[in-house]
């Protein structure tokens, strides 16, 4: 996109862009590039959510994509073996810590995965 409201095509051609501002380019997105991750508990045995969580839509795929695996790395640290013992008043910092430095490091952009 030039800065006069122009796309350029594959063959160089210019031609008039139909999104000229910001707010109408949100607007597109809103309608025609929604990503919806959502939370939520499925009971397997009877295969019913039980719980619906929450859920947010993202109006770039690559965000939602990012939000996902930051999710994804930190129910993977919730479940490790050596992390399992969080949540109760006895928790150690130990615990703590190997949880939340971890996801620390991934929202500074140290540990991509």
């Amino acid at each position: 996109m030039t800065d006069k409201g122009f796309a350029q095509t594959n063959n160089g051609a210019q031609e008039k862009s139909s999104i000229s501002n910001h707010a109408e380019l949100m607007e597109n997105l809103k309608k025609h590039n929604r990503h919806t991750l959502k939370i939520s508990l499925i009971n397997e045995q009877v295969g019913e959510e039980v719980w619906e969580g929450s859920s947010i839509t993202f109006y770039n795929e690559d965000n939602a994509i990012s939000h996902l695996s930051v999710l994804n790395q930190f129910l993977e640290l919730l479940t490790k073996e050596e992390n399992r013992m969080w949540g109760y008043t006895h928790t150690t910092d130990e615990v703590v810590n190997n949880i939340i430095d971890t996801i620390r490091s991934v929202l500074k952009g140290e540990i991509m995965e």
